[in-house]
């Protein structure tokens, strides 16, 4: 081999190890590239996601807007007690039953419990009136019930005493 021959086959080595370095720099590059564009496609994905969660729920929320009104009427606000107590008040004048509030006081919320009114009476009346009263009670067009009642005969008629509970909002 001459020195010509050789000098040729050093330079044909050196550039077949440059570009062979060049391929394997950009083959890596390409690697790293795919590795991001994949992270980002999957991020991308991600976020796609949460916002069709976010128009489902706010379609959610415009679609049972009536319903929540509607709903929410079943339960006494604070500001409303009076009107509530009134309305107790009434239906028991409108049955003969005469009717005293022994206890209003508002129950806290609690981890397991909503909040609460908690209203006591003592009531009399004749047996059919307090009857009357009692299932105009159990049907209050509220979310309530009635965790303790008493009900006793007297020379008079019927006597007794409850306590309603009465979900309320804030």
């Amino acid at each position: 081999m001459n020195s010509r021959t050789r000098n040729m086959l050093v330079c044909a080595t050196l550039y077949s190890l440059f570009w062979s370095g060049v391929l394997v720099y950009v083959f890596f590059t390409i690697t790293a590239q795919g590795e991001t564009a994949r992270t980002l496609a999957t991020t991308i994905a991600e976020q796609a996601t949460k916002e069709a969660a976010a128009e489902t729920t706010s379609q959610i929320i415009e679609s049972t807007a009536t319903e929540r009104d509607t709903l929410s009427n079943f339960f006494v606000s604070e500001a409303d007690t009076i009107s509530f107590l009134a309305m107790i008040e009434s239906t028991a004048r409108d049955v003969s039953v005469s009717l005293e509030t022994t206890e209003l006081a508002v129950i806290e919320k609690t981890e397991t419990k909503p909040a609460a009114l908690r209203t006591s009476f003592r009531f009399e009346g004749s047996e059919a009136a307090v009857g009357q009263f009692l299932r105009a009670l159990e049907t209050l067009p509220y979310h309530s019930n009635i965790p303790e009642l008493s009900i006793n005969l007297n020379k008079t008629g019927w006597e007794g005493s409850l306590s309603l509970l009465t979900t309320i909002t804030p």
